[in-house]
This record gives C-alpha cells, structure tokens and sequence, in this order.
C-alpha cells in the first residue's frame, strides 16, 4: 500500500489536468501554473501554449514570460519518441554554469493543435531530494480528451521471422550505440522463449559473449538480497519488521530516532527519506569492509520525512542485505555472513552455478570485462579493479551472474515462489516484495526492491542495474508469465536496453512502433553531446599557466586524497585518487569560473571538480552532498 503521506490533489487547467503532492504549492503565474517544493528548491511552471513556430522559440518564449533575462543556451536537446497520444515530444537541457548547482530543462509535449509546456527550474539538490514527485507531476499531466496506450498482456508466441527481426534490431543497434557485448534470455513460466549471447568480451579481443558468460548485474542484485530476506522470514530467522539494532547494535545514522526505529522492511523500500549518498564507495574500497561501510552512515541524515518521497539509497539496502545476512549466520562477519547466505538460500536452491560475488570469482568463470566511452565516444576497455568498489555494499549490488543463471530466478518469480517443482519461498514472501510501498512516477513504484511499472498498460516487475562498466535489466509482467533479463558490458547503457525491451513489447504484444525511433534518437543525442565535449572541454595538450599553479594534493576529509599532477604519459594532466585516476580536461565558464572535468573512467566528462579559492579548493558536487578538496602541498614543477 502507498504511504498515506503521498496523497495529492488534482489541478484543473483549461486544456488538462494534472496531480501535485499535497505538500507542494502551487499558483497561478501569467499564462500558466507555477508549482515548487516544500524546500523552495525546485519549481515547476506549466503552460498550455497553441502551436505556432518551432518548439526551440516556443521555450524561450515560455521561459522569458517567467524570467526576462532567461538567456541559457541549450547544451542537450532530443527529440524522442512520444509515448501513448502525444503527437512529438522535444526536450531542451540547458547550459547552467556548474556554480549554481542548478537544472534548467524544458519539456515540450505536443496534443493535436495545443503543446504543453513543462519548465524545470532547481537546484540539483532539490531535483535529487524530489525528483520522484516531479515526475508524478508530468506524468500526471494530460489533455482532456488523451488516451493512454492499454495493450493486450496475451503474449503473443514468436515466429522465425520475428526472432529474426529481433536479432537484427539488437545487432544493429549495438554497432550504432558501439555496444562490445551482451546476452539476453526471454522466459516464459513454460520455459524458455530465446537466449542469446552476441558481440564480445572485451574490444579487440574475439572472445564471444555467450549465455553462460557472467556478467556485473549492479542493482539487480537488490531483488535477489531481498528474495534472501523472504526465505529467511519463512524460516523464522527474520521478520520484515525486526529492528535493524537489534541485529547489528553498533549501527547509528545521524538521525537518533530513525536509528531506533528503523526496520529491514524499511531499508529496502527507498521509503525512509535518506538520501542516495555514498560517493564514498567509489572513492575509498580496497580494505574497507562492510562495517566500515556501515560506520559510514554515523554522518547520514534523512532530507524528507518516511514514507513521503521515493529516495534512493545504496548503503540502507547494503545494511538490510547485511543484517539479514547476520541474523542467520550470527557468528560470521557481514561479508563471509551475506555470502553464505546467498550461497545457501538463493544460488544453490536456484541453481545459479555461475553467480558470484566477487570480482576474480567471476573472471575464472570467463566474466566480460567492463567498458566506457572515451572523449571521442569510442568504447574502451576501463580498468577492471574498479568494479571492486562494490563489494563493500554488496547487498545492493555486486553480484555477478549469467542470463541463463538470472533465468532461473525469472522462473522463480513467475511461478509465486516454486522452482523446478519445488517450492523456494512462500508466495506470501515473494508477493511481499512486490507490494508498491512509495511512487516513483504516475506509472511506477518500489516495493521490497522490486519496481512495479506500467508501460503500454503491461504490469511489468523488475529491477535496473549499473555499475562503472556494466548495465542491466530484468523483468517480468506477472500476468503474461513472461520475462525477459539483458546483461550489457558497458556502462550507461539503458536507453540501448530500453530500447530492446520496447522491441520485445513490439513483437510479444504489437506495440506501436518506436524502438527504431528510439535508437536513432539515442544516438543522435549521444553524437551532439560528444561535439559539445569537443567544443568546451580542453584536453590542455601544452601547459596551461593556471593549471600549473594549481598541482598538488588535495586531501578531502570524505573522499581521501586528491594529487593533480602533470599525466604520467606526459600528455595533459590528471588528477589521482586512492583507487584509481583520471585525465582530466579543463572548461572555462562564461561567468569565468574554472572547472576541472574527469575524462575517463569511472567518469565520461560528467563529473566535474569546481575550482575556488583561486584554486586552493576543489569542490565534487554530489546534489544533496557537497565534498570538498583542500590543498595541503604544491608541487614543484
């Protein structure tokens, strides 16, 4: 059931309608409807405009009507796809200077002779803090008159020609999204639909994807930690409800009364308030464990009240994962206990022969290796000691697993609980999971680490998943007793996986077309985000003066130490951490502040480092975090 602290009221406009959350005002400003945040962070204004001109002047206008000196320009635009009945769709991100902390997006949504204007307007710490309820709102927001796409959930059984059609669409798009490899299982309760490995372990090598090769599933791990829970509630080891101190008296957040009260039920519901945090995990990991992960969370506070916004976070999956864990291996420490665990209750039972945790466990199995994309856009080999960061929180998403192993949980969940005939898991204890507890949209909520999902009028179930290399995703629509899981070796991936999930849609349930559309968008937007790269990020290939002053460590009381320094291949500069380092380019501002921007991996130009206090400070803007690194030493040149 739906936390009662997310009800919301419905606003009426002339063309449509649209909810709010109660705790969010909202007024009527010119021609249009301003709504904002509880905080003041985060404003939304919303105006039905007639079609007239091109949507690029139609946003300007919008905005100058609300701030008459609105004069960003435009550093992503798309068009993709629309859903259901809109007629097209343009989104604009604008170039706000990092400084700010700040998103100025516009949204633009076309129905017959009206667009629907959506303009965005907050601080990265409000969109962070709120971004769930923001969604609900334009999700929320339709014409009088508009019909949502209801599709028949009768699967419908594949022919040799679709199958076809399906493998060419995945090969395709992989070599325009230059995808290295991924394997993908279609289940039905019955068995298996197709299975299929393609492309390749690692670029520049011939070594094949196949479906038994293991892959990072990140964050899909988190419906596999709390299908561990359920079992362990069935053999009275656990209840959901149990206390988090009375398994693991040590663990303390900054909230006294959250601490006391805080449940395993709770910390897998992304219902809590807590914030996503834990930067901390990629920074720092060799050595640490998971009580050291778990000591972390004394500084932590929640930044919303429980059970009123859909926040995510890694480190209170990782401390349910691990007290669930404890409870049944009382006398092992958190990471012996949670691998165990897993081992006893979940791989063996299932037989996922070749799911494992640890990273050199999967590479003697013949794991793919991860990947990123380079300044230029070209995929890349990335370091593969950088996918450890994981293990410390493992229950939130370090398992490595194959697509034929990850089928055997899709059987699992389709049949309520029974595996091969034999019953794993109460179907009271697997529905638990599936219980929508908090929104995430109008069309989507989080139950137990399980999102419940409405596309096309389907009831898909499943769960996401990214690490610094890989991306995943799984699924099933419960009604259809079909399910599908994709294992990608390259990170950020998710439109490309997105877009597969929509072809399936297309040929299980003749789902308007737009998986197409939706590659050729993607990659569109991918080709103009590269040139804008090019265009403002310099890879300082001679000394750059300013740069020059500024060399030297930088230590950060969250994060560890910081070196900037000259690059050990003598091209340009790059900044080292405890676990890794990075090339780094340069981006002047026009209002003329200075950013130092990380080029590889774990980043793609898309963290950036402030440069303040004439360089003696180096600021990471982590939205409802900020982490600050102090110089102490130059160094000489």
């Amino acid at each position: 059931m739906i936390s009662n602290e997310a009800k919301n009221s419905l606003i009426t406009m002339k063309h449509s309608t649209f909810s709010t959350p109660n705790s969010w005002k909202s007024e009527w400003v010119k021609t249009g409807i301003k709504v904002e945040s509880p905080e003041n962070d985060l404003s939304v204004y919303l105006l039905e405009l007639p079609m007239a001109g091109d949507f690029k002047k139609m946003a300007i206008e919008a905005w100058q009507q609300f701030q008459p000196h609105f004069n960003f320009l435009p550093t992503q635009e798309s068009s993709p796809p629309p859903s259901d009945d809109w007629d097209k769709l343009y989104q604009i991100v604008y170039d706000v200077p990092a400084s700010e902390s700040r998103m100025v997006v516009t949204i633009i949504r076309s129905f017959k002779d009206h667009a629907y204007v959506c303009l965005l307007d907050s601080k990265i710490a409000g969109l962070c803090r709120r971004g769930a309820q923001f969604n609900m709102i334009l999700e929320s927001w339709k014409p009088i008159g508009f019909k949502e796409t209801k599709l028949n959930s009768t699967a419908k059984k594949w022919t040799h020609p679709d199958t076809e059609d399906f493998e060419k669409f995945i090969s395709d798009s992989m070599q325009q999204l230059k995808i290295p490899g991924m394997s993908i299982a279609v289940i039905h309760a019955d068995g298996e639909v197709y299975s299929k490995g393609f492309g390749v372990k690692q670029v520049g090598s011939h070594d094949p994807v196949t479906t038994d090769t293991p892959f990072m599933i990140g964050s899909t791990t988190k419906p596999l930690t709390t299908l561990l829970m359920g079992i362990l509630v069935d053999q009275k080891k656990l209840s959901w409800d149990i206390l988090i101190i009375d398994i693991l008296p040590n663990f303390s957040l900054a909230d006294a009364d959250l601490t006391r009260k805080l449940t395993i039920r709770q910390t897998v519901s992304a219902s809590t308030g807590m914030p996503r945090g834990g930067l901390e995990c990629i920074f720092k990991y060799t050595g640490i464990s998971p009580e050291d992960r778990i000591a972390e969370m004394k500084t932590m506070a929640p930044t919303t009240k429980m059970g009123e916004v859909f926040q995510y976070s890694n480190y209170l999956v990782m401390t349910g994962g691990f007290a669930a864990a404890k409870a049944s291996f009382p006398e092992s420490n958190l990471e012996n206990a949670y691998s165990a665990a897993m081992k006893k209750y979940v791989f063996e039972p299932l037989e996922m022969h070749k799911t494992v945790l640890k990273p050199e466990h999967a590479l003697q199995l013949g794991a793919a290796l991860p990947h990123g994309t380079d300044f230029n856009g070209n995929t890349y080999n990335i370091p593969f000691n950088i996918e450890s960061f994981a293990y410390s929180i493992a229950p939130a998403g370090a398992i490595w697993s194959t697509v034929n192993d990850m089928a055997n949980y899709l059987l699992l969940e389709m049949s309520n609980g029974t595996f091969k005939g034999k019953r794993v898991i109460s179907d009271t204890s697997i529905l638990e999971r599936r219980k929508p507890i908090i929104n995430i949209s109008e069309k989507s909520s989080y139950g137990l680490c399980l999102i419940n999902m409405n596309e096309q009028g389907l009831n898909l179930i499943g769960h996401d998943g990214a690490t610094l290399g890989f991306s995943s995703m799984l699924f099933f629509i419960p009604e259809s007793k079909i399910g599908m899981v994709i294992l990608c070796n390259i990170r950020l991936a998710h439109q490309f996986l997105h877009a597969i999930k929509q072809k399936f849609i297309e040929l299980t349930f003749n789902a308007k077309l737009r998986s197409k559309e939706m590659v050729n968008s993607f990659v569109q937007e991918r080709e103009n985000t590269i040139k804008r790269n090019q265009a403002s990020i310099s890879l300082n290939s001679v000394p750059t003066p300013w740069l020059e002053k500024m060399l030297g460590t930088y230590p950060s009381i969250t994060l560890g130490p910081a070196i900037l320094a000259r690059a050990a291949d003598g091209e340009g500069y790059e900044i080292r951490f405890t676990e890794w380092k990075t090339k780094i380019g340069s981006e002047i501002e026009p209002n003329g502040k200075k950013l130092l921007v990380m080029i590889d991996a774990p980043s793609y130009c898309g963290v950036k480092l402030l440069v303040e206090n004439n360089g003696d400070k180096l600021v990471l803007d982590g939205g409802q975090e900020q982490h600050e690194f102090i110089r102490q030493y130059a160094l000489e040149g």
